[in-house]
C-alpha cells in the first residue's frame, strides 16, 4: 500500500506540473505586430434629405465601395492560466494605419461624392484560449471596436469576434494568424441616413511574450 502511495506520487510529481505548464507556457502579459488585408463595406439606407446632401425633401441614396487594402495592427495582452489547458485574457489591438480611402458615393438631384478613411480602430476583447502541446495556442476573441471614419460619420462602434493561433519559435517569441470581424451599429450619415457595415481582416504576424 504504502509502495504504490509513494509511486502515485512521484507520477504526480513527474507529470501533473508538465502538464499544467502547458497552459502555463503561454500565461502573462505579451506583446504583437502583424501586418495583412483589411475589408470593409458600409451600405447607406439614405432618405429625404435634411439640407446636406441634396436640397430639402429631396430624396437621396448612397452607398459605399467595398474596400480592400493593406493594414497593420499592433496589440498588447495578458493571458491567465486557469487549468492545464485553457487561459483567459484581456487584450487591445491597434490599427492606426489603415491608408486608403474609401469613396462615399451619393445619388441625388445634386450628385456627389465624398471620400474618406477607415484608420485608428480600437480593438477591446476577452479572449479564451486552449493550449495545444507547449507550442501551440488557438483562441477565440470577443469585444468591442470603436474605429473613426471621417468628420462627418466620425467615431463608430461594434461588435468584434476573432478567431486566432499562435505558435511559439522560441522560448519568448511566437508566430501568429487572426481572423477578425467587426459589425457595426446604426450611424448616422451627417443627413437623413444611416449608415451600416461590417469589415473584417486576415493578420499574420510575430510576437513577444513577457
Amino acid at each position: 500500500m504504502k509502495k504504490t502511495l509513494v509511486i502515485s506520487s512521484v507520477l504526480c510529481a513527474l507529470f501533473m506540473p508538465c502538464a499544467y505548464s502547458q497552459s502555463k507556457d503561454w500565461s502573462g502579459a505579451f506583446y504583437d505586430f502583424g501586418v495583412g488585408q483589411q475589408n470593409a463595406s458600409l451600405n447607406d439606407s439614405g432618405g429625404a434629405s435634411k439640407g446636406f446632401y441634396a436640397s430639402n425633401g429631396t430624396a437621396y441614396s448612397a452607398s459605399v465601395s467595398d474596400s480592400h487594402y493593406l493594414t497593420a495592427q499592433m496589440g498588447w495582452g495578458y493571458n491567465f492560466a486557469i487549468n492545464d489547458r485553457l487561459l483567459v485574457g484581456l487584450g487591445l489591438d491597434i490599427a492606426p494605419f489603415m491608408p486608403k480611402a474609401m469613396t462615399f458615393n451619393v445619388r441625388s438631384a445634386a450628385s456627389k461624392s465624398m471620400p474618406f478613411s477607415v484608420k485608428n480602430a480600437y480593438d477591446s476583447y476577452a479572449s479564451l484560449g486552449y493550449a495545444i502541446g507547449s507550442s501551440d495556442l488557438g483562441y477565440a476573441k470577443l469585444g468591442i471596436s470603436t474605429t473613426n471614419f471621417n468628420q462627418v460619420l466620425g467615431n463608430d462602434h461594434g461588435v468584434l469576434i476573432g478567431l486566432g493561433y499562435k505558435h511559439m519559435v522560441s522560448k519568448d517569441w511566437f508566430g501568429l494568424g487572426e481572423f477578425n470581424y467587426t459589425k457595426y451599429q446604426n450611424l448616422n450619415d451627417g443627413d437623413a441616413g444611416y449608415v451600416t457595415g461590417n469589415s473584417n481582416n486576415v493578420i499574420v504576424g510575430m510576437g513577444f511574450k513577457f
